[in-house]
C-alpha cells in the first residue's frame, strides 16, 4: 500500500473525495472496511471461481485467475485512495485546530 499511496492519481482522487463529496470520516472508514472484506472474500474464492468459470466456459483457468488478480489490485488501489483521503482529512482537522499532530504535543503549536 505504501507504493500505491505515492501514486499521483491516488492523491488526486483522495483530494476529490474530501473536497467534492465531503465524505464524513465514518463513511471513509466504512468504505475501507468494505474493500478489505471484499478483498478477503475474493482471495478465498479465487481458486474455486477460476476453476468453475473455466469449466463452464471451456476456457483455461489462467485468464480467469488473471482477471481475479486484476480485480484484487483494483480493490487494493481503491483502499489506498480511501486511506489517503482519510489521512488528508485528519491532517486538515489537525491544521484547523492548530495542533501539530506530533505525539506528546499538548500545546497545540
Amino acid at each position: 500500500m505504501t507504493i500505491l499511496a505515492g501514486t499521483p492519481w491516488i492523491s488526486l482522487t483522495a483530494d476529490y473525495l474530501i473536497a467534492e463529496t465531503a465524505m464524513p470520516e465514518q463513511l471513509l472508514n466504512d468504505a475501507n472496511l468494505w474493500l478489505d472484506q471484499a478483498r478477503s472474500l475474493l482471495q478465498l474464492a479465487e481458486p474455486a471461481c477460476a476453476a468453475l468459470l473455466a469449466e463452464e466456459t471451456g476456457l483455461k483457468a489462467q485468464p480467469w485467475q488473471d482477471g481475479i488478480e486484476s480485480l484484487d489490485r483494483l480493490l487494493l488501489m481503491a483502499q489506498g485512495c480511501i486511506s489517503q483521503a482519510h489521512r488528508s482529512m485528519l491532517q486538515g482537522q489537525l491544521e484547523r485546530t492548530g495542533r501539530s499532530g506530533q505525539p506528546g504535543d499538548l500545546t497545540g503549536s
